[in-house]
């Protein structure tokens, strides 16, 4: 059987109701991205208890986890802001497999220091 997952990114909502929506509108499984409303997953918040709400949350919903979002720009050209990014992304990659899924989707950036999506020559 085919998977159709979506990115929870779509879903600006509370943890469950996110999970919830998701699973309402037919799908089976998710791109996990790391912003829900009712639990801090940035730089230095993550747990494990807090990878295992999220990874069970979606389980209960019967929407596995396929991968783990840790998009962000990690090239950019100002050091303190690479070195801070690249530590959140390995911070995400050391707890993936707490979340669900033991890959890390991310990308390489650009060197625009005012928009991580624009590109630079």
């Amino acid at each position: 059987m085919m998977q159709a997952g979506i990115f929870t990114g779509y879903f600006p909502y509370e943890l469950e109701e996110s999970a919830r929506r998701i699973r309402a509108l037919g799908f089976n499984t998710v791109q996990l991205d790391l912003h829900f409303k009712d639990i801090d997953l940035s730089a230095g918040q993550i747990t494990k208890d807090k990878a295992r709400t999220v990874r069970d949350t979606f389980r209960d919903h019967n929407l596995p986890v396929c991968c783990v979002s840790g998009y962000t720009n990690i090239i950019h050209p100002e050091k303190g802001e690479r070195e801070r990014r690249l530590a959140y992304l390995k911070e995400i990659i050391r707890n993936a497999r707490d979340f669900g899924s033991p890959y890390v989707i991310s990308e390489t950036g650009t060197y625009n220091t005012e928009s991580d999506w624009v590109h630079h020559p």
